[in-house]
């Protein structure tokens, strides 16, 4: 097993993803830019090519998810609206339109009514589901298998309203990651226990039929990212872009590439590497020649990147907008901030740690600052004039829910699991999350 420890974040970020987390991360933000910001919605998936009624079809009594409702019409917020258990662990929930389509670690993937829970179908891959399916057009690509040495896992394209398994792909190499899907291809990233800068796949694969288009040499996928021509490629100490006909575009080297801090700001790329984990430097790269423009490097730890829009914001210890063209930073703000996914809306950003503040993204001001109350907490998602936090209770991680008001920072409810919670989505004045082996509808 490797000894390279995927992420050195810093003390004051909470949160940060786990090594087996690195090991499969899949594209996180699907197909837009990563690094972006968290929103309240996941992509409406298109029909596409599928049909277009919404009948359900038959289900497996074995693996169809049993559905319970509250007795309550309408529920009070942070309370369960419904509840669908499945067979198995469940990934967080991806919309799909009118649907939810989730995983299971016992192989069961489904698609659940956003109304009521109630199943549409389910299908048995006989594998674990690892990580969230990534939907498209209509079609979900879901990833599964074990994390064992040697280990081969398999992608399989699911149309969402039928649940039909239209191909599978099931190359020799170990672990799997579906980057993204763009004009009609899939881009799936392999990886292993060795996590090196070199020696691994980017495949592209036709969303029509699966059949290979081409392939590139990569390293360990590190949370690729897919823009509107060009594949990146994080691996431990590189970055590989390669545009989406195939072409290598160029290859940056870094000390140490630090897990998701990749984003796209304009013309520049940009990225934090840390040999040091003290001592964290950003760097921002040319999108189209791969050239150094400029280092970030201050007395305070800088370990994520965020891009919203052409703009780029660096936070840890401190919050700052940086001009993604120069470097110079444009305004600093004392609001420590993790920019892990954090959500945004009307120029504003829902950052925290052990508080909760709303940020101007104009100037950096400071609208409010509120205590959270929970344990290793962050904003994840925004509901109409709700943003949603995650946190732990005690030693139990990820097991709280809450809501503020995004106008004053006030408390407004509270949900705490029986079980890890996932990270939810938002939608219809509803957070939908996973919850053990159940999937969640709450009132928000």
């Amino acid at each position: 097993m490797s000894d390279w420890k995927a992420y050195a974040a810093s003390p004051t970020v909470s949160n940060v993803p786990s090594r087996r987390t690195f090991l499969r991360a899949a594209a996180v933000g699907l197909t837009a830019v990563s690094g972006c910001l968290g929103t309240t919605d996941e992509p409406t998936a298109n029909t596409g090519s599928a049909p277009t009624t919404d009948t359900p079809t038959p289900t497996d009594s074995e693996t169809a998810p049993r559905t319970t409702s509250t007795d309550t019409p309408t529920p009070g917020p942070g309370t369960v609206a419904w509840r669908a258990s499945l067979s198995g662990t469940v990934t967080r929930p991806v919309r799909a339109g009118d649907r939810l389509v989730v995983g299971t670690e016992e192989g069961v993937v489904a698609a659940l009514s956003r109304t009521d829970g109630s199943v549409r179908w389910s299908i048995d891959t006989g594998e674990p589901v690892q990580g969230r399916p990534v939907v498209e057009n209509g079609v979900a690509y879901v990833v599964s298998g074990q994390y064992g040495l040697g280990d081969h896992q398999t992608v399989r394209s699911v149309d969402i309203h039928t649940g039909d398994v239209r191909w599978e792909f099931a190359p020799e190499d170990w672990w799997l990651d579906v980057i993204g899907v763009r004009d009609g291809t899939v881009f799936v990233a392999s990886s292993d226990d060795n996590v090196q800068s070199s020696g691994q796949t980017l495949y592209a694969r036709a969303v029509s039929d699966g059949s290979n288009e081409w392939t590139a040499e990569i390293g360990d996928n590190a949370g690729g990212l897919l823009t509107d021509d060009t594949v990146y490629v994080p691996s431990r100490t590189r970055l590989d872009a390669i545009a989406t006909d195939g072409t290598r575009r160029w290859s940056y080297e870094v000390g140490e590439y630090q897990y998701k801090t990749l984003a796209v700001a304009g013309e520049t790329v940009a990225l934090v590497s840390s040999p040091d984990p003290s001592d964290p430097t950003v760097h921002g790269i040319d999108a189209t020649t791969g050239d150094r423009r400029w280092t970030f490097d201050e007395d305070w730890r800088a370990y994520t990147t965020m891009a919203h829009g052409d703009r780029l914001f660096v936070g840890d210890q401190k919050l700052v907008a940086i001009d993604p063209a120069t470097g110079e930073s444009e305004w600093v703000t004392d609001k420590q901030a993790a920019l892990y996914d954090v959500p945004v809306a009307d120029g504003t950003a829902y950052v925290g740690n052990e508080t909760l503040g709303a940020v101007s993204l104009d100037d950096g001001s400071v609208a409010w600052r509120t205590e959270i109350g929970a344990d290793l907490s962050r904003p994840v998602a925004l509901a109409d004039r709700t943003v949603v936090v995650l946190g732990s209770a005690g030693d139990e991680r990820n097991r709280r829910l809450l809501g503020f008001d995004t106008n004053t920072g006030d408390s407004g409810w509270t949900f705490e699991g029986e079980h890890e919670l996932t990270e939810p989505i938002t939608a219809d004045g509803r957070a939908y999350l996973g919850s053990g082996s159940d999937v969640l509808a709450l009132a928000v």
